[in-house]
């Protein structure tokens, strides 16, 4: 316990046992002691809840800085992986195309044409001329 804990319990005490002696009915002391136990075991149980609550704080932050860290390593592993993979080995499919990201130089798809003025990737053509032939 702490000092300052160790401290307030033998006033109490002591505060108990001056009352005691003073009084001189057999009752009085009987109540005095009933009231007296029954606080300190309401201050007793008050300060076990709290640790006990304040343990399991702890265990639920340990737990979710674990799992955090796994993730974390999960991603790292993850990234690690798609850096490594050379450009040329990357599958068509991971690749973003639009205004902000031009297509490198020098990497020209294969294209098919659906009508006279649309064209796709020769590999998705089909399903892409399936798609506007069921269509009509």
């Amino acid at each position: 316990m702490k000092k300052q804990t160790k401290e307030k319990w033998c006033r109490l005490e002591l505060l108990v046992r001056y009352r005691i002696r003073k009084m001189q009915h057999p009752g009085r002391v009987f109540a005095v002691s009933c009231v007296s136990i029954l606080v300190a075991g309401f201050l007793g149980g008050v300060a076990l809840g709290r640790h006990v609550e304040w343990r399991k704080a702890e265990e639920t932050m340990q737990k979710e800085t674990d799992r955090y860290e796994s993730l974390q390593k999960e991603y790292d592993v993850v990234k690690e992986q798609t850096e490594a993979q050379d450009k040329d080995t990357r599958p068509w499919y991971l690749m973003l195309v639009n205004q902000s990201h031009p297509m490198e130089e020098g990497n020209v798809p294969e294209l098919a044409n659906i009508d006279a003025s649309h064209q796709v990737e020769k590999s998705s053509g089909t399903v892409a001329a399936d798609a506007k032939s069921s269509k009509r």
